[in-house]
């Protein structure tokens, strides 16, 4: 029998610890695999359902109404404002802030970073954006206008584009990157990071039910020895980094990054008159 205060108390905890740590507050579904791998959640009665998934959700929503409970990462609902500036202070600090070079100038490769669901997305903006790489989430299957931009880009660009993908383990998952390679075609690179099936032991993820139909169950069962889903929000994000870093720095020459970095300094003089 679940008992939901502990567990709503608990969920409560985890997601402010989460934003401490990484800057920005976790998605409903990271929560969610928090409190599966957490020791007091689980002993509460909490478990890997969807019928616990949407209870955590409903009452999570009443703790925010009721001031108590922290907020959750939305990545469709967004509320946005243009800037002003105070004063010219206010300005230069923009200035000095988007005054970039294109820093993938002089890379032998151009590099994209991808992951299957846009709730991880913000994770890849706060780890590569100081690099000038292209940043993009699938949301499924990649859409047709997402492939046509990609291939545009690196027709453009000349250069091989290989893009570092990361997304679910599962019948659909395994599927959803060999379509998006095949549609995009020569010239550009799908390295899939993860989610290996070799993840899922090795950081002990939980693995769900995989009960919705699928054409492509019984090639993961022949291939895997079973049928389940283990999602990409179930990793911690610090491993999912470690992932991405240790297949991005295989790519990524850091002496021409520095370069680069070095021609922003001087034109931050240029433009401002003073230091960067």
């Amino acid at each position: 029998m679940r008992r939901w205060p502990p567990i709503i108390g608990r969920a409560a905890t985890l997601a402010s610890a989460f934003e401490e740590r990484f800057g920005r507050p976790p998605t409903l579904r990271r929560n969610h695999y928090e409190l599966v791998s957490d020791i007091s959640a689980t002993a509460a009665g909490y478990q890997n359902t969807l019928g616990d998934y949407k209870r955590l959700s409903s009452l999570s929503a009443q703790g925010r109404r009721d001031g108590y409970f922290p907020d959750f990462s939305e990545t469709v609902r967004t509320l946005t404002r243009e800037r002003g500036f105070a004063d010219d202070a206010d300005l230069r600090e923009h200035v000095r802030t988007i005054a970039r070079v294109d820093r993938m100038i002089g890379q032998e490769v151009a590099v994209c970073v991808c992951v299957e669901k846009d709730g991880v997305r913000g994770f890849l903006h706060d780890w590569y954006d100081d690099y000038g790489v292209l940043v993009t989430s699938l949301n499924g299957y990649g859409s047709q206008t997402l492939v046509d931009k990609l291939r545009r880009w690196r027709s453009s660009d000349q250069r091989p584009l290989v893009v570092l993908y990361a997304g679910d383990h599962d019948a659909t998952g395994e599927d959803i990157d060999r379509d998006f390679r095949h549609r995009l075609g020569a010239g550009i690179e799908v390295r899939r990071v993860g989610l290996l099936p070799e993840h899922v032991e090795r950081y002990g993820l939980p693995r769900s039910p995989f009960d919705k139909p699928d054409s492509r169950a019984e090639t993961f069962v022949r291939r895997h020895g079973g049928l389940w889903q283990t999602e990409l929000d179930a990793l911690d994000p610090t491993i999912l980094r470690r992932l991405f870093d240790e297949a991005f720095f295989e790519l990524w020459d850091m002496s021409v990054f520095e370069q680069q970095v070095a021609k922003e300094r001087q034109l931050l003089v240029d433009v401002l008159g003073e230091a960067a």
